[in-house]
């Protein structure tokens, strides 16, 4: 019903008026309204937020309008709300004639839940991870733990209750704990050559590794020493019996233990074959030489492409073999074969000395063929007309005999005075007669200017002989006739 308004009910509504204006509070008088004198708020739990404010002692209404401090937060019919955030909270039950207002409702506000997680919670097994959860008055952990901060050894989910000084409560998310499986690393090296090389073979060794992760480190030992820190090594100048093996360190995730060590590995170092190449490595003109390469051996090349142990050659140059051994080792060698600078002997004549130019380490004189006994040096006398020779060796071993020269001894009486002999026309034309005064048996021979024999005549005893030299080229030529161990030279000149 409707009551006056008097003065004393004036002033104290103005008062309330005032103190609410002051204080900041909305008040309405549930014994003020007019269409809903019971009309209260109530709300269930501990007045948290999340928890439901309903409204009691509706009569009529219209509207219902929801506010949080002074902000509508909801308009409808629907006498209960659900808050999600703190403040004070009242509400306006409207009809067509008049309005009514609740008492206000303080809602309290949640607290944080979320969990913190210090590190992974993927774990391998005897690790932990640190669960830390936010700022509160009280906590109750998943697994009976009250502290604000523990410690997860188990797989499984993690949760929290979070209650702070207003008694409101959250609580988390789950946070699983995952504990992984451990893993054993190991390592395993290898060669491109094996365990067995011949000397100077250089070596690659190869490292494999299994649960090595994703960044392995590998740490190559050389008798022990350590020589290389990649995943394959170049071992140089290797010595029997020495001693390769790797060090793997693994970052895989629960890698147990984290270091493993290789089988090692001990090589064996064949000698190479000591190779040589035996013969003259001096060439005398026209000759050949033969090399010969050392030792045997299951196989040989040779730089000209031959395959034999021996190698005939007959120009100067470098000639170079490798041998291989019954072990497949190798190892080469190689001659430079020069030819000798062998002067030409020739003859030159001095009086009744006779002269070969350039120097020799051995000298030989002949006289129509034979050796002059004794007459080694570069210098020899004539003592009788006749063909003359010299042949030298030089330090290199290399021969060279000169032309056969046709000396005249001065002092000598002219053949044409012995046995009556008598060589006519002289000059010829090529042909000419001999004649003697007896049937003494002798032999002529007839030579160029150098020694060349071009025509021989033997035990002749008619007293009359006719020869044509017709067919050789103008010039010198030396008749010789030898006759009762006696010999004479004499010039003969072919004039065409």
């Amino acid at each position: 019903m409707n009551l006056p308004l008097t003065p004393a009910r004036l002033l104290t509504f103005t008062m309330y008026i005032l103190a609410s204006l002051l204080l900041g509070v909305t008040f309405v008088s549930t014994a003020s309204a007019q269409c809903n004198p019971n009309l209260a708020i109530t709300h269930t739990g501990n007045g948290c937020a999340g928890d439901t404010l309903a409204l009691t002692g509706i009569d009529s209404l219209t509207q219902i309008t929801w506010y949080r401090d002074s902000t509508v937060v909801s308009t409808g019919t629907d006498s209960i709300y659900v808050p999600t955030a703190a403040g004070q909270y009242h509400a306006v039950v409207a009809t067509s004639t008049c309005a009514d207002t609740t008492a206000t409702q303080t809602v309290a506000a949640l607290p944080s839940a979320t969990i913190t997680v210090t590190g992974s919670l993927r774990r391998c097994p005897g690790d932990s991870v640190r669960l830390t959860a936010p700022a509160g008055n009280t906590y109750l952990w998943s697994t009976g733990d009250t502290s604000r901060i523990i410690y997860g050894h188990v797989a499984g989910p993690y949760n929290v209750t979070v209650t702070n000084a207003a008694g409101c409560s959250a609580v988390s998310a789950n946070d699983t704990m995952v504990i992984l499986p451990t893993v054993q690393p190991d390592v395993t090296i290898s060669s491109d050559a094996g365990d067995t090389i011949c000397m100077n073979t250089d070596v690659t060794f190869y490292a494999q590794s299994v649960n090595g992760g994703s960044n392995p480190q590998y740490q190559w030992k050389r008798n022990g020493v350590n020589v290389s820190n990649t995943a394959t090594y170049i071992g140089t100048l290797l010595h029997d019996g020495e001693v390769i093996w790797c060090v793997l360190n693994s970052n895989a995730t629960c890698a147990t233990p984290r270091r493993d060590t290789s089988a090692a590995i001990t090589m064996t170092v064949l000698a190479n074959p000591s190779v040589s190449i035996s013969g003259s490595h001096i060439l005398c003109s026209g000759d050949t030489t033969t090399l010969a390469a050392q030792p045997a051996g299951s196989s040989y090349l040779w730089s000209t492409g031959a395959t034999s142990s021996t190698l005939q050659v007959s120009a100067p140059g470098f000639y170079g073999v490798t041998v291989t051994d019954a072990s497949g080792c190798s190892a080469g060698a190689q001659l430079s074969v020069a030819t000798s600078a062998t002067q030409q002997a020739t003859i030159t004549q001095n009086g009744d000395t006779l002269i070969t130019a350039g120097t020799a380490q051995f000298y030989q004189w002949y006289y129509d063929g034979t050796i002059i006994s004794g007459a080694t040096g570069p210098v020899t006398p004539a003592t009788e007309s006749g063909f003359y020779q010299v042949a030298t060796i030089d330090s290199n071993g290399c021969r060279s005999t000169s032309a056969a020269v046709a000396i005249v001894v001065s002092g000598v009486a002219d053949i044409a005075a012995v046995s009556g002999m008598e060589v006519y026309p002289n000059p010829s034309a090529g042909a000419f007669t001999i004649t003697w005064t007896d049937g003494t048996s002798r032999s002529v021979a007839i030579t160029d200017a150098m020694g060349r024999k071009v025509l021989t005549d033997d035990n002749i005893t008619e007293q009359r002989r006719q020869y044509d030299l017709s067919h050789v080229a103008s010039g010198c030529y030396y008749v010789r006739v030898v006759q009762s161990g006696m010999s004479r030279t004499m010039k003969l000149v072919i004039a065409k």
